[in-house]
């Protein structure tokens, strides 16, 4: 991978501030002129913005306070953390909000081979952080947590929402080619939080810091950089709401979209959480013990088999009930159109509907008083068969807990023989939706990962047979010392038997006359 990919994301890196609630009339100062991007974002949000390439040009330049100041990249300058917070109490407003970005000393992407890390003072830990602003006798600040970091996040957690092992497989890695990964960022993450969530505050690849009289209900935030353009969407968590947008006027067509779904949705009587108002998908939160997918793992945790089979069996009549009031169109069916080979006698097999809601699954679904309740339904295809739907419950369901047996599902359930024509399918609709450059680049990463992974267990391998191979050769060789030595012990028995025979003495007299001859 050539570093001219990486730098092709550079619109990417608006996602720091993209989704941050600026006041409409607020003055910004941004520290950190290089960062185009970022100062184009903040020109849509704010009544005025000030750029400036360092602290050091104030003197010359600045005359007045801001309402907020951002600096961008803390690592990246040459003075300290204690240096930009003096500086900031000179032009921030009394009510002003001071924010900055840097990068962690204990995050993950730090161990990968050649990164070049712990030489840069401002590469400051949490604690470290946290020491300097008490410090400062700052009290009120809030910590967010961007990853793969704070350059091109994908996802940004909070202490009030931090990762599972669900979630964090939206850090989407993405490295350059000079960056040689000896770490599976993600994996490693889940470690972490298998041993206690509180841990992934301290490896955190990078952080956002905000330091505020007044505090936001703001706990999570997500967009979709692997996707196309026109279907990336940012999605913001509040304590009481979700709502998603845009990322960019190419987007608005997908929410568009959505609004659709949602409607039709409706009309099929099917409960749904999500409403529309002026291009953005508002979605009313649930409690987390109440999410579908949530309550089907814990009873299968607790071998409450039965009773878990019943609910997606519940799930499976109540989608199948309500998908199939609208009959298949005459038009062609989706495996038609995305040129999908699949015999007739299968194809006879399947319940084909009209509208295909293929992301009714159990993750977008919440169960109370014995109903379901559907949100975020961005994608609906014609004319797809109902078991498709059933088939990704299933496999999103397994993937996201070991516990579950995918292969027992799908047998009960009725799905085993389409299995390989619908992981077709379902590979052909990712591929519609995903962007093809990130998609290369984040799979470069972690083919590099492999690959050096690979590597090292052959390596270990190597050593290991080696190391066998010697103490092979050295019990080898032990082995026949011991013989020889076992082979001499009995000679020399057999020859002292024979010496103490009376027909060797009798004939000792003979044998000194013909040494003699």
């Amino acid at each position: 991978m050539e570093i001219e990919k990486i730098e092709q994301l550079s619109s990417i890196r608006k996602n720091i501030i993209s989704w941050y609630q600026f006041n409409k009339n607020a003055t910004i100062l941004q520290i950190n002129k290089e960062c185009k991007e970022i100062a184009d974002e903040l020109i849509k949000k704010a009544k005025n913005v000030c750029t400036i390439n360092s602290i050091e040009e104030t003197d010359t330049i600045i005359d007045k306070k801001f309402d907020y100041i951002l600096l961008y990249g803390l690592e990246n300058f040459n003075y300290s953390l204690n240096e930009f917070l003096e500086f900031s109490k000179k032009y921030i407003n009394e009510d002003g909000t001071i924010l900055f970005t840097c990068d962690n000393r204990y995050g993950l992407q730090n161990y990968n081979i050649n990164c070049e890390i712990t030489e840069n003072k401002n590469y400051l830990s949490k604690i470290e952080i946290e020491e300097i602003l008490k410090e400062k006798n700052i009290e009120k600040y809030k910590f967010y947590y961007p990853l793969p970091n704070y350059k091109i996040p994908n996802v940004i957690f909070t202490d009030r929402h931090l990762p599972n092992n669900e979630s964090i497989l939206r850090d989407f890695t993405l490295y350059s080619q000079n960056e040689i990964l000896a770490v599976d960022e993600r994996e490693k993450y889940k470690e972490i939080l298998s041993d206690n969530k509180e841990l992934f505050k301290i490896f955190a690849n990078s952080f956002l810091v905000e330091i505020s009289n007044e505090s936001n209900n703001i706990e999570f935030i997500s967009f979709n950089n692997s996707r196309k353009e026109k279907y990336r969407i940012k999605t913001v968590m509040k304590n009481d709401i979700v709502s998603k947008e845009s990322v960019d006027k190419s987007g608005l067509e997908h929410i568009k979209t959505i609004k659709r779904n949602i409607d039709i949705l409706k009309k099929l009587d099917i409960n749904m959480l999500d409403e529309y108002k002026e291009n953005t998908i508002y979605s009313k939160i649930m409690p987390q013990e109440k999410s579908f997918d949530k309550i089907l793992i814990e009873k299968y945790k607790n071998q409450e088999i039965e009773d878990a089979n019943i609910l997606i069996n519940d799930f499976i009549t109540e989608i199948k009930n309500k998908l199939s009031k609208c009959e298949k169109t005459e038009s062609k069916t989706v495996f038609e159109k995305y040129n999908i080979n699949i015999d007739k006698e299968i194809s006879d097999k399947l319940n084909f509907i009209k509208y295909g809601f293929f992301d009714l699954i159990f993750q977008n679904c919440f169960y109370e008083e014995n109903k379901f309740y559907f949100y975020d339904q961005e994608w609906m295809e014609e004319n797809i068969p109902i078991e498709f739907i059933i088939y990704r419950t299933i496999e999103y369901l397994a993937n996201s807990s070991k516990i579950i047996n995918r292969n027992q599902l799908f047998e009960k359930f009725k799905i085993t023989e389409f299995i390989e024509i619908f992981n077709k399918l379902e590979t052909v609709l990712q591929e519609e939706i995903k962007d093809e450059e990130i998609w290369e680049i984040h799979a470069e990463n972690r083919i590099t990962v492999k690959n050096l992974y690979d590597t090292q267990v052959h390596y270990r391998n190597l050593i290991s047979l080696a190391e066998q191979k010697k103490e092979n050769e050295k019990n080898s060789n032990e082995h026949e010392i011991n013989m020889y030595k076992q082979n001499i012990n009995e000679l020399t028995t057999e020859l002292n038997i024979i010496k103490n025979s009376k027909s060797w003495k009798m004939t000792e007299i003979l044998r000194k006359i013909r040494r003699k001859l």
